[in-house]
């Protein structure tokens, strides 16, 4: 049996980081303050790369502390908006069978692909396990179409995560 519960929490996914990456746009990175700190940490890390001196650290390190503000903005955003999208999705599809998995997941998985559901069939899929693998794959995918992605390049070095090639 068709079911179309997929698409449609796929698609809420789909608006709702659209949403993230326009407000995280509108609020954050397309104002002048945060501009001027972008070209200020690309001028810093061009000094700090010709001379290692103290003083010029430290400034870098404050614009560092600067940019970690930004994130963490950028974070609760992000958080608000996929926080009550979660949160409808899953009074929505309260109790209701979302997917048929061709499987039967390991138990700590059960325990995800199963939430909310009354029935004793371990390939009944929840709401939960679409929305979440929906979230990582549009979470990736819109800053790379847009092109944001030059926004994470102002991560500090620590809290960047490694990227595999």
């Amino acid at each position: 049996m068709f079911s179309y519960h997929p698409f449609a929490i796929m698609a809420m996914v789909a608006s709702t980081t659209l949403l993230c990456e326009f407000l995280n746009w509108l609020l954050l990175f397309r104002t002048s303050k945060f501009k001027a700190l972008k070209s200020d940490l690309l001028h810093s890390a061009e000094l700090n790369k010709q001379s290692k001196k103290r003083g010029k650290l430290i400034a870098h390190q404050k614009r560092n502390a600067q940019v970690f503000g930004y994130q963490i903005s950028q974070m609760a955003i992000n958080l608000l908006v996929m926080g009550s999208a979660f949160k409808f999705v899953t009074y929505y599809y309260k109790g209701v069978t979302v997917a048929k998995l061709p499987f039967e997941p390991f138990s700590f998985m059960a325990q995800l692909t199963h939430r909310g559901l009354d029935s004793d069939d371990l390939t009944d899929c929840s709401s939960h396990l679409i929305y979440i693998l929906s979230t990582m794959a549009m979470k990736t995918l819109w800053p790379k179409f847009f092109n944001v992605e030059a926004q994470k390049m102002m991560i500090p070095p620590v809290l960047q995560t490694p990227k595999l090639e």
